[in-house]
């Protein structure tokens, strides 16, 4: 019998299907078949709350300007709309694209395309908001289709007749006309109508001559029409063939569908046979033992009844003695306790007395010797005097154990006489348990005499159905036929494919009026089963009945007075406390045996020592004069040995200096290998494995660019040497699946949307944030290229969500290695394609910077990128680029021009100096903010800039110096917002003479060569990472990727949004609020070297705006604080202690701790923090994979917290929250706050160090 439980609908149903519990009727805008997700047209993350899910605005509300109807949750509250139509771009579809204007954002308002004339027109986009195109001279209009006068218009394109010839005839004919309207024929004179009628005729012949319709121009635009009118036709035909295509394809889904469903309905028909046999079987065994005949009982319960009445009164009346064994055997159990107690207590008394005889003999012996090392060695008496204290000592330790040991003997005496009371009282116990025991049996016969009847009844049941259950076989048999005829008629290639899905489509609908038949004959054998359910609970009212019978016998029994338990318990008391006294005396009788044993080495000690002293005694000066020549004979061997450490030394330190520029070559090495940008073909047989840059972590990302033909391949793995965790992207059946095993069982994700095999570039993003697994399929190419994905998730079974993963752990990508062992759950092991640019966790994967290869590999075309202007270059953060000066320098001006692009803190933007130093400039990032530094021989010049520029934008930054005085401009591409400063150099000197040989450098310094050793003090020589394009110094462009000295410098920029941040000094990061309701899940992940530090704070005081407008009054906004109990929930390390206080603003704070006797976690490796708000007023903190730790909280409201902090609070709330700001040094990454991965903002501190 099974049980029933609730509908797990994530709160926002209350209703699910009985059978496969999915959830019906999804209220507040929520679907799937947990009511998980929110529907089309809404976004948020649904956690049991009627507002989860809110509508999206693509980028309004109301129907007609809301372009999308689709959008995912972006950030802790945001949205992007991810179905923008054509014309539409921006994260809400608020702007038009280039080639469409219109306003979306206004009532009503939309994106036209641009129509603009291609003779008439000038190539590019229309005015975004009137549509106005850029006419060419002599066209007009708005779509500049219209020709000006004097001008001819056409595909050929505009030519004008204001020239010498044409213009001058025009102008000739305009001013006759103006003549000829200016004549007055109102006079007698006869009009010429002869020379009128021949000029009628010749305009009349010219006219038809100069006809429009018999134009080149005219005959070329009207075969330009017709072959515009056969493209579009063939496009409409293309798009019919396509969706006839679609629609064979879904009839291929369903038939595959349904031929699934009658494989999982005949497989229920043979469980269900398979149960009712052994039912059967079970029913036939219960009969025979209980001699049925026909089903129905022999006699009735009260004739049972009466027979167990006499059977209990017999046995009453026997003697059962069965269980004096017992007793017996409990008192051969105390004799050997009594023995142990005897062997423990009595044998190391007679040992502890014949060592103390030992001892005193040899205290006799050494007597005559101290007596004469009186007078030599003070030291000596006082010895003695101590070893005459631990023998006071031993013999009072002695006396304490004799009267322990009369103590242990009173206590074995009454154990004996408790156990010889014991074994009179257990004689009626055990007959009284006889009783229980038979009485228990015959309740549990008469239930199986009932449950054989109930068996009985159910096999009939279930023979009476089975007729409607082969039926229902055979009817599945006929369904998967028909399934089969459709599919083979769908891929048919001799059939048209229109007419072939028409016939699909017609025997589909036969096929569905058939499993609409199969359904009323599965009703028809659910009133068989209800029928059986009826007889089932008649037979549970028997057992009911026979159970009441039951119970009067058991409070008959129940009456038996149970005094002899509670003098066993109390027994048993005695016996403990026995024990534990000789564990006392045990644990005492070690340390005197410790002690006794220290006496005999300070005797022995004391022997040599006197014996050391007589010796001396007997020749001093000869023992002088040895210890003199051999302190000599030292010194001579420590000076030799120092001469020949000499050039070991030098050659240690040359050898560490080479090791490390090695390093340093091998690092920038495989950097530059793993930035190539190239693509690798595969026929099925090219196999390699790759060297992972990956530490382990709760959230992981995979990004593929992927072209293939082939429906199954493998084409990523990621293995852990030591555990079952991996990561993995194959595809089955054209359609890209996502697996993981953090330890807790396989996950699996599959991207349902479309299948990829179509030989076009798929760009693949998978994500995996903690149990949850993510996939997303961009096309690249072909007519779906463009389209937004709508990501597919999935989540993994419980328990771990770590993966345990390092860089000796297996990583392929196309293809494993067979020597390799894969997981199970991995299907397939070869790639057919060719695979593009690889990412793990953001980082390049180099496709030829391979660590083993199998098979024959060659290269294929590179895969779509994004276009980026010329000369655009990025920097890794651990290279350079040097350039040589320009010809054209002038000492005394000079001026550097670049755009750069990053979320560093502190880099090198631009470097040069004179050979000897003593001139030199520099542009460099502090804290974020522009630095410029500069000497021309007499003083340095410095200046910074008032705002940081690290926030991921274009900024375009000029230096221009003129003598001793340098101005530098900061312009932010996108807003214009633009910063100056001004520096001016000390001294007289006004030119920098950089001389021709010398190199101008970018990004960084080279430490091989020791340069940056040398540089000047002034100058950072952490490396830039970030972009940089538009470079010129004095008027001269220069290419990075042109220079013969660079390293860590790639072509393009891909500036991604960065989750880590470093801490090497003090400071911190601000973070938007949030919300901690129940149902809230925050996790990071951190490493550092420091036991005591802030990792996070989260307080709920005022925003930074309002919060700097009460900074003036410091102390009452701290007094106010104290009062109104503002919550906080504050994660840190103390002394290698993890502390988590939650406040949620009333009562004390709730706190957990997790010791570093559990492990330490300020070792410098990575760990994870996870912290959960239960229901039920608590919280929990899991620290890696360690087990939860719960505290209570007094409510279950939510806490908003406005303001988060990572690594450090400031001045202001350290003041008004009263928490001590303890700077955090090492890395925090991956914060995420319910599935919601936070960016991170730029600041002063590092995020390229971890």
């Amino acid at each position: 019998m099974g049980s029933c439980v609730q509908c797990q609908c994530s709160g926002h149903s209350s209703t699910c299907d009985p059978d496969t519990s999915i959830c019906q009727n999804c209220q507040d805008n929520t679907e799937g078949d947990r009511c998980e997700r929110c529907a089309p047209g809404f976004y948020g993350v649904v956690r049991g709350f009627h507002d989860d899910c809110k509508p999206c605005a693509c980028p309004l509300t109301n129907p007609e300007n809301n372009f999308s109807p689709t959008c995912v949750t972006e950030g802790f509250d945001d949205y992007r709309c991810t179905a923008c139509p054509e014309g539409y771009e921006g994260q809400y579809c608020e702007r038009c694209a280039t080639g469409y204007h219109g306003d979306p954002r206004m009532p009503g308002g939309r994106c036209e395309e641009c129509k603009c004339s291609l003779w008439g027109a000038l190539p590019g986009p229309c005015d975004p908001v009137t549509g106005q195109c850029r006419c060419r001279v002599g066209a007009s209009g708005k779509s500049c289709d219209q020709c000006m006068d004097r001008h001819v218009c056409g595909p050929a394109g505009i030519i004008s007749c204001d020239d010498e010839c044409s213009g001058l005839l025009i102008s000739d004919m305009d001013r006759l006309y103006r003549i000829i309207t200016e004549v007055t024929l109102t006079t007698p004179l006869p009009p010429p109508y002869r020379v009128l009628y021949r000029f009628e005729n010749m305009t009349e012949e010219l006219k038809h001559m100069l006809s429009p319709q018999r134009a080149p121009e005219r005959l070329l635009q009207l075969a330009d029409s017709n072959l515009g009118s056969l493209v579009v036709e063939m496009d409409q035909l293309h798009s019919r063939a396509t969706k006839v295509s679609a629609d064979g394809e879904q009839v291929e889904d369903d038939a595959d569908r349904i031929h699934k469903r009658a494989e999982d309905l005949e497989q229920f028909i043979r469980d269900t046979l398979l149960g009712a046999q052994d039912l059967q079987l079970k029913a036939a065994d219960l009969n025979q033992t209980l001699s049925r005949k026909d089903g129905t009982p022999d006699r009735s319960l009260k004739d049972m009844k009466d027979e167990i009445q006499a059977m209990l009164a017999e046995m009453r009346k026997r003697q059962l003695g069965g269980k004096k064994s017992i007793a017996e055997e409990e008192m051969d159990l105390a004799e050997e306790l009594y023995q142990k107690v005897k062997r423990l207590f009595g044998d190391p008394h007679q040992a502890t007395e014949d060592l103390k005889a030992e001892i005193k003999e040899k205290l006799s012996d050494h007597e005559g010797k101290l007596q004469e090392a009186q007078d030599l060695l003070h030291s000596a008496q006082e010895k003695t005097r101590q070893a005459g204290s631990l023998a006071d000592q031993n013999q009072a330790n002695l006396t304490a154990l004799e009267r322990k040991r009369s103590a242990v003997n009173g206590v074995k005496k009454e154990a004996q006489e408790d156990l010889e009371e014991m074994d009179r009282e257990l004689g009626p116990l055990h007959n009284q348990l006889d009783d229980k025991i038979f009485v228990f049996s015959l309740s549990i016969l008469a239930e199986a005499r009932n449950l054989s009847f109930n068996a009985t009844a159910a096999f009939k049941a279930y023979s009476n159905i089975k007729a409607n259950v082969d039926a229902a076989e055979k009817e599945a048999k006929a369904a998967k036929q028909r399934a089969s005829e459709a599919l083979a008629l769908a891929l048919d290639p001799e059939v048209p494919v229109k007419e072939a899905a028409q016939g699909a489509l017609q025997k589909s609908n036969r096929l569905l009026n058939q499993a609409k038949q199969l359904q009323n004959d599965v009703k028809e054998n659910a009133d068989g089963v209800a029928g059986l359910k009826g007889r089932v609970k008649a037979a549970r009212d028997k057992t009911k009945d026979l159970l009441k019978a039951v119970n009067g016998t058991m409070a008959t029994l129940n009456a038996i007075p149970n005094d002899t338990a509670a003098k066993l318990a109390a027994t048993k008391t005695v016996a403990a406390d026995a024990n534990a006294t000789a564990i006392d005396v045990l644990e005492r009788l070690g340390d005197l045996n410790l002690r006794i044993n220290g006496l005999q080495r300070n005797y022995s000690d004391l022997e040599d020592t006197v014996n050391a002293a007589n010796q001396m005694i007997q020749d001093p000066e000869k023992n002088i004069h040895a210890a003199g020549a051999k302190v000599k004979d030292l010194e001579d061997e420590a000076d030799r040995l120092l001469e020949k450490l000499q050039p070991i030394k030098k050659l240690q330190d040359n050898l560490r200096r080479n090791i490390s520029q090695i390093k340093e070559l091998i690092n920038q090495a495989r950097k530059q290998a793993n930035s190539i940008k190239v693509s690798v073909s595969s026929g099925g047989d090219c196999l390699r494995s790759y060297r992972p840059d990956i530490r382990k972590g709760r959230y992981n990302t995979i990004i593929l660019h992927v072209k293939t033909t082939t429906p199954d391949n493998l084409l990523f793995y990621l293995g852990s040497a030591k555990y079952v965790d991996f990561l993995a992207l194959e595809m089955r059946k054209g359609k890209v699946n996502f697996l993981w095993d953090v330890g807790s069982g396989v996950g699996r994700v599959e991207y349902p949307h479309h299948t990829i095999h179509d030989g076009n570039w798929h760009r693949i993003e998978a994500s995996r944030n903690g149990l949850n697994g993510t996939i997303s399929v961009y096309p690249l190419e072909g007519s779906m290229a463009g389209m937004m994905p709508t990501p597919a998730s999935a989540n993994s079974p419980t328990d771990y969500t770590i993966l345990d993963v390092d860089q000796n752990a297996y990583l392929f990508v196309g293809g494993i290695l067979g020597t390799v062992k894969k997981a199970d759950a991995v299907r397939t092991t070869t790639f057919t394609g060719c695979m593009g640019e690889t990412f793990l966790d953001g980082k390049p994967i180099g496709l030829w910077n391979y660590r083993e290869r199998q098979g024959d590999c060659k290269g294929c075309v590179v895969s779509p990128q994004r276009s980026d202007g010329e000369g655009t270059v990025q920097l890794d953060g651990e290279g350079y680029a040097a350039v040589g000066r320009p010809t054209r320098w002038n000492p005394n001006v000079s001026t550097v021009t670049f755009k750069f692009r990053t979320f560093s803190s502190e880099s090198l933007l631009m470097y040069l100096a004179t050979e000897d130093m003593k001139d030199f400039m520099s542009l460099e990032l502090s804290e974020g903010k522009v630095k410029v530094n500069f000497d021309l021989g007499s003083g340095v010049g410095s200046a910074i800039s008032a705002n940081r520029h690290n926030d991921g934008q274009w900024k375009s930054i000029t230096m221009s110096r003129n003598k001793k005085q340098a101005t530098v401009n900061i312009v932010d591409i996108d807003s214009g917002a633009e910063e100056k400063i001004v520096a001016t150099s000390q001294g007289s000197a006004a030119g920098l003479n950089l001389k021709e040989n010398q190199k101008i450098y970018f990004g960084g310094l080279p430490t091989i060569g020791n340069y940056s050793m040398t540089a000047r003090s002034e100058v950072t020589l952490k490396r830039y990472a970030g972009c940089l394009r538009e470079i010129e110094v004095s008027r001269t462009p220069f290419n990075l990727l042109s220079s013969s000295d660079y390293t860590g410098v790639t072509k393009g920029c891909n500036v991604e949004n960065l989750y880590t941040v470093s801490f090497s000094k003090p400071g911190y990061m601000e973070l938007s609020g949030l919300s901690l309701a129940v149902g809230t899940e925050i996790s990071l992940s951190f490493s550092t070297l420091a036991d005591t530090g802030t990792i996070l704070l989260a307080v709920g005081g005022a925003s930074p705006i309002s919060q700097q407008a009460r900074n003036t009054n410091i102390l009452n906004s701290k007094r106010k604080r104290r009062q109104s109990g503002e919550p906080y929930v504050s994660v840190m390390l103390n002394k290698g202690s993890l502390e988590v206080l939650v406040f949620t603003g009333s009562h004390s704070p709730r706190r957990v701790i997790r010791r570093p006797e559990q492990g330490l976690l300020n070792d410098g490796r990575e760990h994870s923090l996870r912290i959960e708000r239960l229901p039920g007023r608590s919280f929990a903190v899991q620290v890696d994979e360690e087990a939860k730790r719960e505290a209570a909280l007094p409510n279950d409201q939510p806490v908003s917290l406005q303001r988060v902090f990572l690594g450090g609070i400031p001045a202001d709330v350290e003041q008004t929250s009263n928490r001590a700001n303890i700077p955090f040094q090492g890395c925090i990454w991956n914060l995420i706050v319910n599935a919601v991965l936070f960016r991170f903002p730029p600041g002063p501190f590092s995020f390229l160090e971890c």
